[in-house]
């Protein structure tokens, strides 16, 4: 399973300049984001980060000493796409048939090492954890009165589920697949911005197994800046 962390934004150059720059400085961050998964099903990862990121060396450095001797590879894109999706469908030639694991680094799980085994669970497509929450900021997961995934609402708050941000793709062809039906329908990325719970309900729309496991977590966590990620490793200190 490849560990892929889509991050190709001016955004994201900026947060780590300046987490970097912290007072926890990269190696606590990159511990941090270590310790959300569970690394024994891990095969390799990769980066896709603009052109414009000058830290490719240091953060592939920082990330070996964590993941040991897992592969570590980077795919640059010169100028930034629609958005988190539209930067991994870039990754087709790297991931074409494999199993992916798709992630970012603005998010921490630091209670229990997040397991997403897709070799263990062959009858699903898809593994789109999900965690008990009301918040705005994220998807939300609507079930039938018999429990059956229906579909995934972008920033609605219409169940108790909300979508953790970590999905793991059983083939990632599929998911390419998938998105491209998006794009011709809707007539590629100009007409509207797509999201991952776009794709995903083409899944459950085309009967495809997708499983949304409850994690019992009280230790996720999503920051947007730096002061957000400071104040949760000054809680985490405490």
């Amino acid at each position: 399973m490849m560990l892929v962390f889509p991050q190709a934004t001016q955004k994201f150059n900026f947060l780590y300049e300046k987490i970097r720059l912290s007072n926890y400085g990269i190696d606590v961050y990159v511990d941090m984001i270590s310790r959300t998964y569970n690394k024994s099903h891990i095969s390799g990862i990769l980066f896709i980060v603009l052109e414009s990121f000058i830290y490719k060396d240091e953060i592939r450095d920082v990330f070996r000493n964590c993941f040991e001797t897992i592969p570590i590879n980077f795919l640059v894109l010169k100028k930034e796409t629609q958005g988190s999706m539209c930067t991994l469908l870039m990754a087709i030639n790297q991931l074409k048939d494999l199993s992916a694991t798709i992630s970012s680094l603005d998010q921490l799980i630091l209670d229990n090492p997040i397991d997403i085994n897709l070799h263990n669970n062959e009858n699903f497509d898809a593994i789109v954890p999900t965690f008990n929450s009301s918040s705005k900021v994220f998807s939300y997961l609507l079930r039938d009165e018999a429990g059956k995934p229906i579909q995934i609402f972008e920033k609605k708050v219409i169940s108790h589920q909300a979508i953790l941000g970590i999905y793991s793709i059983k083939n990632f062809t599929d998911f390419f697949n998938f998105s491209i039906d998006l794009l011709f329908k809707y007539k590629g990325f100009r007409e509207r911005t797509f999201f991952f719970s776009d794709v995903l309900n083409s899944y459950l729309g085309a009967s495809r197994s997708v499983n949304f496991p409850e994690l019992i977590t009280n230790k996720y966590f999503k920051f947007s800046s730096i002061s957000e990620y400071e104040e949760i490793l000054s809680n985490e200190k405490n």
